[in-house]
C-alpha cells in the first residue's frame, strides 16, 4: 500500500508531502546512501532517480528526507517553500 498526505505549514510558509509505503523497508546504511548519484539496490537500476529528485527539490529551496525500518516500509517527506526565493 502507498499513502500520500499533503499539508500546509503556514507558520513556516511551506507545504509538505509525505509518501509512505508498506514495503520491505530499508536498512540504515541504505537510507544514508539513497540520495547519492549512482546508488541503487535494484539489479537493473541506474541510481539516478532519487539523486535527481534531491537536486531538483534542493534547487527549489526544499528538502527531501527518508525514514525506514526493515520490514516496516518507508516514508519520504518533501518540504517546499510556498514562495520562490529572491534571486541573489
Amino acid at each position: 500500500r502507498i499513502r500520500v498526505v499533503s499539508k500546509a505549514r503556514p507558520k513556516e510558509d511551506v507545504i509538505e508531502v509525505s509518501i509512505a509505503d508498506t514495503g520491505p523497508g530499508m536498512s540504515k546504511a541504505t537510507i544514508q546512501s539513497i540520495f547519492e548519484p549512482g546508488f541503487t539496490t535494484k539489479p537493473a537500476g541506474h541510481g539516478f532517480g532519487l539523486s535527481t529528485s534531491y537536486r531538483i527539490i534542493s534547487l527549489h529551496g526544499g528538502q527531501i528526507t527518508a525514514e525506514s525500518e526493515i520490514g516496516r516500509g518507508a516514508t519520504f517527506r518533501v518540504v517546499l517553500p510556498v514562495r520562490a526565493s529572491e534571486p541573489a
